[in-house]
């Protein structure tokens, strides 16, 4: 029986971030965060988009 290799295709290498949103729960976009739950939306520049729920204390 013949077996397959499998592997990483390609690494996703580390991009900088270059622009940051804060967004509360409502979708709002928020310019100074305080405590609380927020969506933050990231730029990177690679062009993706990375978007992540925090709690800031």
């Amino acid at each position: 029986m013949k077996q397959n290799t499998t592997g990483i295709k390609q690494l996703e290498t580390q991009a900088d971030v270059v622009s940051t949103l804060y967004y509360n729960i409502e979708g709002k976009e928020v310019e100074k965060p305080t405590a609380g739950v927020y969506i933050i939306k990231q730029l990177l520049s690679n062009g993706k988009i990375r978007s992540r729920k925090v709690f800031l204390k």
